[in-house]
């Protein structure tokens, strides 16, 4: 399911870095969730919240560092052209 998904996503690296990950940096290194539809979408924005609020309470000293910086992008419409 979709949610599964999300979670594996959301567990499997670290979604604070911005354009990195580990030692590597740059735009290719973003985290960004593509969804397909509004449903996509909101099941996308509430596991964020979720995971988001979790890590406040592990890391309450330093919430501003810990930010989920994740894009969450709806291609749903014609206005956003998506190559494979």
């Amino acid at each position: 399911e979709y949610k599964d998904l999300l979670q594996i996503f959301w567990e499997s690296h670290n979604p604070c870095q911005g354009m990195r990950q580990g030692i590597d940096y740059g735009t290719q290194y973003r985290s960004a969730v593509f969804t397909y539809n509004e449903a996509q979408l909101l099941m996308t924005k509430e596991t964020k919240d979720k995971y988001q609020k979790e890590i406040n309470k592990q890391f309450f000293d330093n919430k501003e560092y810990y930010v989920i910086t994740t894009e969450i992008i709806d291609i749903s419409n014609d206005e956003y052209e998506f190559y494979y």
